[in-house]
C-alpha cells in the first residue's frame, strides 16, 4: 500500500526514488495506491508510471473539503513586505482561531522562513535544518508549545493533526496539487478552517510549456490566481472533473469571492499595504514574543507523541470476521464504569485472506508488466542495432542515400539528399518544441536513458560541465522531420499510426510525438522512429 501516491508524478523530478515504483509491478501481490489529489487528466499517466494496466480499478470520492475557506489577496512586492504581511495576517487570524488551534505559514524561500522564525514563530522547518532540529520544532508545534510554524513546501505532506486551523501561503506553492495538499493540513477536526493565499501580481510566474507534462498542475494554479469566480472551482474541476462552487455545497465555509463581506476580508484588507513608518524590528515585537518565549523550556520530547490522536477511545468500532459471532449490544450488561460498544461484522473486503497465493487479478497484472517490459526491450534492441552503426554519423545521409558519412551541419538536408528537391522548413525550431522529463530521455538525441540506454550512448552524469557532445545528437528529431517531409513515408506512417494528425502543423506534430499512448510504448515520436528503423532497409554502401 502506497500513501500520498500522487507524488509518483509530482515529485519524481527531484526525488528519483519515485521513478522506481514501477519495480513493484512484477511482485505478485495486491497493490493499493492511495491519494486525495490525483487530477482526472493524469490518471492514465499515473497508471503508466506505476506499471499498472489502464484497466486498473480507480475509486474516487469528492474532494470538496467544505470546512475550508479559500481566500486570495493580491499585493505588489513593491509596496508590501511579504514577511510583515504574513505576520500581521497570522496575528489577525488568531482572533478567529479556536484556542487550541495552530497554524502554518508556507513560503518557497528558506530565507523568508528563517526571517519568520526570528521575528515571529520561533519555530520553523526546512531542508537546511538538521533532522533533530526539524523534528524538535515540528513536535513542539504539533503539541502546542508554539502556535505557528514557518515552513517550506516539504511540510505540505504528512502532517495529520486535527489542531491546524489556518494555513497562510506566501506566493503560489509550485502548482495546484501542492496548494490543495497544503490547504488540506487544515480543518481535519471538521471545524471551520481558513486558507490565506498572498499573490504577488508584479512577479512573473513560470508557466509550463507542455500542458500534458505539467504534473503538478502549475497551469491550473495560475488559472486560479487569475479567475474572478469562486476559488473552490479550480480544485473541483481539476480533481473531480466537476464544477462545484462554495454555493453548490450545503454549509460550505465560503471563500472571499462568494462572501466578499466576510470578517476575513474586512480584517486583512487594511493590512495589504505597508505602513508609512518603518517595519517594527525584533525588539519592538515583545508583546507577541511573550507567548513564544514562555514556551522556551526544557521539554522531554521523547515522552510526547509525534502525532496526537484526538479520537476518543469509546468512538472506535471493533471489527470481527464473518466466522465470529457478533453479540447484540442489548445483551451486554453495562455498568457506570464501563462503556461497551457493539461489535460490528466486517464487510467481506476487510476480512483477512485465508491464503497468500496471488489472486488471478494479481497474476494477470504481473503477466502484463512482464509482457510490456519485453516489448520495450525488443524495441530497444532495434534502436541499439542502428545507433551502434550511426553514432557520430549523419543520420540524414543514411536515410536518403544509405551513406555512413561523418555527422555534419553544413548544408544539412541539401547535401544529404543529393540532387533532390531541398527540404524547406526549420527543423531546429521543431526540436525546441520537445520537452521531456529530466534524465528520462537525452535532451540532445531524445533517445532513452536508464534501463533502455543504447550501448553506443555515453553515460552522462548530472551537473558535469565537462561532458562531451552526444554522438547521436538530433538522431530522433531529424528522422521525425525526414518522415514528415517525405510524402511516401508520411503516407505509410499515417497508415500505421491512425491517431496521427492528418495534416498537422509543426506544433501539432511535436505535441503528438510527445504523447505516451500505452505502457508498452515509448513516446509516439520514438515509436515512429523505431517503426521506421524496423521497416526501412537502405542500400548498404
Amino acid at each position: 500500500m502506497v500513501d500520498e501516491a500522487h507524488q509518483i508524478l509530482s515529485q519524481r523530478t527531484f526525488r528519483a526514488q519515485f521513478a522506481k515504483v514501477k519495480e513493484l509491478a512484477p511482485f505478485q501481490v495486491q497493490k493499493i495506491y492511495i491519494t486525495g489529489s490525483l487530477p482526472i487528466r493524469h490518471e492514465r499517466r499515473f497508471l503508466l508510471e506505476a506499471g499498472l494496466s489502464y484497466s486498473t480499478k480507480i475509486i474516487r470520492s469528492p474532494t470538496h473539503q467544505p470546512q475550508i475557506s479559500y481566500n486570495l489577496f493580491k499585493v505588489s512586492s513593491m509596496t508590501t513586505n511579504a514577511v510583515r504581511l504574513a505576520i500581521d495576517i497570522a496575528k489577525f487570524m488568531e482572533t478567529l482561531m479556536e484556542p487550541n488551534h495552530i497554524g502554518i505559514i508556507f513560503s518557497k524561500s528558506k530565507s523568508e522562513v528563517d526571517e519568520l522564525h526570528k521575528k515571529f514563530t520561533k519555530c520553523s522547518s526546512h531542508s537546511d535544518l538538521t533532522t533533530s532540529d526539524r523534528g524538535h520544532n515540528e513536535t513542539s508545534w504539533l503539541n502546542g508549545f508554539h502556535r505557528w510554524i514557518a515552513a517550506t513546501t516539504g511540510l505540505i505532506h504528512g502532517i495529520d493533526s486535527p489542531k491546524v486551523g489556518v494555513i497562510i501561503f506566501i506566493g503560489q506553492p509550485f502548482g495546484l496539487i501542492n496548494l490543495y495538499q497544503g490547504s488540506g493540513r487544515a480543518g481535519r477536526d471538521g471545524q471551520k478552517a481558513w486558507v490565506i493565499i498572498i499573490d504577488f501580481v508584479n512577479i512573473n510566474q513560470i508557466c509550463p510549456s507542455d500542458f500534458a507534462e505539467d504534473l503538478e498542475c502549475v497551469t491550473e494554479c495560475l488559472d486560479l490566481l487569475e479567475r474572478q469566480d469562486c476559488h473552490r472551482l479550480p480544485f473541483s474541476e481539476t480533481l473531480d472533473g466537476q464544477k462545484e462552487s462554495c454555493l453548490d455545497l450545503e454549509g460550505a465555509h465560503l471563500c472571499n469571492v462568494c462572501d466578499p463581506d466576510s470578517i476575513v476580508v474586512a480584517g486583512i484588507t487594511p493590512l495589504l499595504l505597508d505602513p508609512l513608518e518603518p517595519i517594527p524590528d525584533e525588539e519592538e515585537m515583545d508583546e507577541y514574543d511573550k507567548y513564544n518565549e514562555s514556551m522556551e523550556m526544557n521539554i522531554d520530547f521523547e515522552q510526547l507523541p509525534f502525532f496526537e490522536s484526538d479520537i476518543p477511545t469509546q468512538s472506535r468500532a471493533t471489527f470481527v470476521t464473518e466466522t465470529q459471532t457478533a453479540v447484540p449490544s442489548s445483551s451486554i450488561p453495562s455498568t457506570p464504569d464501563t462503556q461497551v460498544q457493539p461489535l460490528l461484522i466486517a464487510p467481506s473486503h476487510l476480512i483477512p485472506p485465508s491464503t497468500n497465493v496471488p489472486s488471478s487479478q494479481v497474476k494477470r497484472a504481473v503477466s502484463l508488466y512482464h509482457r510490456n517490459a519485453k516489448t520495450l526491450s525488443d524495441k530497444s534492441l532495434i534502436i541499439n542495432q542502428y545507433t551502434s552503426k550511426l553514432a557520430g554519423k549523419c543520420v540524414l545521409c543514411w536515410a536518403y542515400q544509405g551513406f555512413y558519412n561523418p555527422r555534419h551541419m553544413k548544408d544539412l538536408w541539401r547535401s544529404c539528399k543529393g540532387h533532390g528537391q531541398y527540404v524547406r522548413g526549420n527543423w531546429i525550431a521543431f526540436k525546441k518544441l520537445f520537452h521531456f522529463e529530466k534524465y528520462k530521455f537525452c535532451f540532445q538525441c531524445f533517445l532513452p536513458q536508464g534501463d533502455y540506454l543504447p550501448p553506443s550512448h555515453p553515460m552522462f552524469q548530472a551537473n558535469r560541465k565537462d561532458r562531451k557532445p552526444c554522438p547521436l545528437e538530433d538522431f530522433v528529431v531529424l528522422l521525425l522531420y525526414f518522415i514528415r517531409n517525405e510524402r511516401e513515408w508520411w503516407n505509410k506512417a499515417r497508415g500505421t499510426f491512425p491517431d496521427m494528425p492528418a495534416q498537422p502543423n509543426e506544433q501539432e506534430y511535436a505535441r503528438w510525438c510527445q504523447v505516451v499512448e500505452k505502457s508498452d510504448n515509448f513516446y509516439n515520436g520514438l515509436e515512429l522512429v523505431v517503426w521506421f528503423l524496423f521497416t526501412y532497409r537502405p542500400v548498404q554502401r
